[in-house]
């Protein structure tokens, strides 16, 4: 069995052009300022600068998007294409493998460097804006929170597995080789997220199933259901400690049970799903 399916026409832009649009939120932002001005003008909690944030990053790539459609004639042709029978079963089952390995590597990595590089945690990891919001009067934002859904679950997989799975990925492969794309396009993936590793990880394992799926769509409802879990599980750290609970060092360090718990499930389900007769032929996608 071929472990490729046809995949719909090349976008024609250059992958460079998409690398250095990918940056320009970390260096420059045109109007952020302006919009961030116009809300100062009213009495907001802080929540609504960060999703005004990440509201504002994503309908900029989706505006640029439009316009490469626009200029190259692809119209919609990555988002068109029907997955190969069987793609469904193994892409979820290879998100949950890959989102216990994400754990590991979360708790691996930055466990040990809390009692090394304590500062360098705080800043890297514990600052991160939260996943749920909780406003400073007492309750739960409902607008706010569905916003920050959409901004976690449903814009980034979209832009995201567009971006590296559907442009730098296919261009990659036809100027260097299949392998090269799949992993210089998720080392470049996990290095514009909070764990690197995992993230790095976790994009290996969208390339080969949109390789062998022959669909974007089956990366981005992959995509979109592993940040929903990671959505839910700091749901439930709020359930059980407290809206008010704030996560520290000694927080991270006392989560180390997560680790082997992870890797205990991890080869549990392996074994499992290896009796699935698509799941090897994904992963030699990346050989």
């Amino acid at each position: 069995m071929s472990t490729e399916a046809t995949l719909p026409p090349l976008y024609p832009l250059k992958a460079r052009y998409f690398v250095l649009i990918w940056l320009l939120p970390i260096f420059f932002l045109p109007g952020l300022n302006i919009l961030y001005g116009w809300m100062d003008q009213y009495p907001l909690e802080w929540y609504w600068y960060d999703i005004a944030f990440y509201l504002y990053v994503y309908a900029l790539f989706a505006v640029l998007g439009v316009i490469g459609f626009l200029l190259t004639g692809c119209g919609g042709r990555e988002f068109a294409a029907r997955p190969r029978a069987g793609s469904w079963a193994v892409g979820l089952q290879l998100t949950l493998l890959s989102f216990l390995f994400s754990t590991i590597a979360y708790f691996g990595v930055f466990i040990p460097l809390s009692y090394w590089a304590p500062s360098l945690v705080d800043y890297w990891v514990l600052s991160a804006p939260p996943l749920v919001y909780y406003s400073e009067l007492g309750y739960y934002p409902v607008v706010a929170n569905i916003l920050g859904l959409i901004c976690l679950a449903i814009l980034p997989p979209l832009v995201e597995e567009w971006v590296f799975r559907g442009v730098l990925l296919r261009r990659w492969s036809e100027k260097y080789s299949r392998k090269k794309a799949i992993w210089w396009s998720s080392i470049l993936f996990g290095l514009m997220h909070t764990d690197p590793i995992g993230a790095t990880a976790f994009g290996v394992v969208m390339c080969c199933l949109y390789v062998y799926s022959g669909s974007l769509w089956v990366p981005i409802v992959c995509h979109a259901l592993n940040n929903l879990a990671c959505w839910f599980l700091e749901w439930g750290y709020i359930a059980y400690y407290g809206p008010e609970y704030q996560y520290t060092l000694q927080g991270l360090q006392a989560d180390w049970p997560w680790i082997p718990l992870s890797l205990l499930f991890l080869v549990v389900l392996y074994l499992l799903f290896d009796k699935h007769k698509h799941l090897r032929a994904v992963l030699r996608v990346a050989k």
